[in-house]
């Protein structure tokens, strides 16, 4: 009996123009799948934020490198440090090693011992002198 006044209503509203049913598979007339490629319009709001989207990439991208290369440019500078400060501490060394060179020749030839003993003190103050100038006490 129900059914009956269900097709009774459904004849009533379709007469009036009213539509009670539902189409839910309304692009199922159409075949394949090409209407899934259509283009989707844009809004200009989620072109503005791609646009943003695109810019902070962009900018990213850029710190990244830059720091790829600070951390490059630093390693080199450290190692031209280090080379650059042991080449002027053996630079430093060298003058000393030159004066007690001179030292024991001339104290082959010595005859006073109180001459060659104010020559090492000399050569041991400027020796401890440059130490401390690097930081060695």
């Amino acid at each position: 009996m129900e059914q009956k006044d269900f097709q009774q209503e459904e004849k009533q509203s379709s007469e009036n123009g009213l539509d009670t049913e539902m189409d839910i598979n309304a692009d199922a007339d159409i075949s394949g799948s090409a209407h899934l490629n259509e283009p989707v319009q844009e809004s200009p709001e989620s072109e503005e934020l791609r646009r943003e989207l695109d810019e902070m990439k962009d900018k990213y991208i850029r710190l990244v490198a830059e720091f790829d290369n600070y951390k490059r440019r630093t390693s080199r500078e450290r190692i031209e440090m280090i080379q650059t400060a042991g080449k002027e501490v053996i630079e430093e060394m060298l003058e000393v090693i030159d004066d007690f060179e001179r030292a024991l020749s001339l104290m082959e030839n010595a005859e006073e011992v109180g001459a060659v003993k104010e020559g090492v003190k000399l050569i041991f103050n400027k020796l401890r002198n440059k130490m401390e100038a690097r930081g060695l006490k």
